[in-house]
């Protein structure tokens, strides 16, 4: 039995409302800017008493298989937010890529700037970047920096001269601030911020 446009979309509201906002609500926490975060943020939380009500009101109407699905949805939502949660502030997908494929990461460390003779630094990629939305907004890059003298982590007072030359041959040093967290085997999130003057 076939069935139009119109009444799959009458009879699935409900289901393409929950996909689509689980859908907008991973572009947006993926995004990084504190708007679109704030968006993601409310997106989830209406969607919690909406699943809440209508699966209350299908338990209520003993339709338990329609409130069955909306538990699930609700669950499923949960798990999302949880995860991105969790990456967004321990960044542990990327700790695992890089335990798992190290090899993918190894030219990175073999093209990086030396200094001191046998330390390395160098930008691997960027994990992720967000633009402001008016052009006096700030800008902010997201990056994988492979450290091995782990200086990055460091207090710019504690950072030797070498290691703040080699810096500056990789762009956005020095242009933008940042914020570093150690992932794994000198392997690091860096957080560059145009908020305020490069701290190198």
């Amino acid at each position: 039995m076939t069935i139009s446009v119109p009444e799959f979309t009458r009879r699935y509201a409900s289901s393409i409302f929950v996909v689509s906002a689980f859908f907008a609500m991973c572009l947006l926490n993926r995004s990084e800017h504190p708007l679109f975060a704030f968006l993601s943020f409310l997106i989830f939380f209406i969607q919690l008493p909406y699943l809440l009500l209508r699966a209350g009101l299908s338990l209520v109407t003993r339709k338990f298989s329609i409130a069955r699905i909306y538990f699930t949805a609700l669950g499923i939502g949960l798990l999302l937010w949880g995860w991105l949660f969790l990456s967004s502030r321990t960044h542990f997908d990327t700790r695992f890529e890089i335990l798992l494929f190290p090899g993918s990461y190894q030219h990175c460390v073999e093209s990086g700037v030396h200094f001191e003779s046998n330390k390395v630094i160098n930008v691997c990629w960027s994990k992720d970047e967000a633009l402001g939305l008016l052009a006096t907004e700030p800008v902010f890059s997201d990056d994988v920096v492979y450290d091995s003298s782990d200086e990055i982590a460091l207090p710019s007072s504690q950072r030797s001269s070498e290691w703040k030359n080699a810096a500056l041959k990789l762009p956005p040093f020095g242009v933008m601030n940042y914020e570093a967290m150690l992932l794994t085997n000198h392997f690091y999130f860096v957080r560059f911020s145009s908020e305020s003057p490069p701290n190198l």
